[in-house]
């Protein structure tokens, strides 16, 4: 679960951490969705193969962790659609309950990623249809 909470809470938390003092405009550029998405699957990438030598299961392992944060990308992907009406009232709400929503999704998202990080084979021996038969 370490490996999953730091992949996916990092990026936000620095994030987080920049826009606290920001202006609000700032805030909501430091809480840019595509750019702490882009950090967020670079993390989980890198975990989701750590310890795998075969490429096929390598990008198993992958699909699988990418498959289990799509709350999450779909979550931050809204935000950056919200911060264009950010500026006004009825925006900068709207655009903090997305933001709640985000970190909500991240929550659940670290579960599923650790999930996903736990089932994964880190056998160095091929799958079976790789194996030739010798009859």
């Amino acid at each position: 679960m370490d490996h999953a909470h730091e992949a996916v809470f990092k990026p936000l938390l620095e994030a987080r951490t920049a826009a606290a003092n920001a202006s609000p405009h700032m805030a909501v550029d430091a809480m840019n969705g595509h750019a702490i998405l882009s950090r967020i699957e670079a993390a989980l990438s890198i975990e989701a193969v750590r310890g795998i030598s075969i490429p096929s299961r390598a990008r198993a392992a992958t699909a699988l962790v990418q498959d289990a944060i799509e709350p999450l990308r779909r979550s931050l992907l809204a935000l950056d659609e919200l911060a264009a009406t950010a500026g006004t009232d009825e925006g900068w709400t709207q655009w903090v309950d997305q933001l709640r929503r985000v970190f909500s999704a991240a929550d659940d998202a670290c579960s599923a990623v650790a999930t996903a990080l736990s089932a994964r084979s880190t056998e160095d021996t091929p799958p079976r249809w790789y194996v030739r038969n010798s009859r």
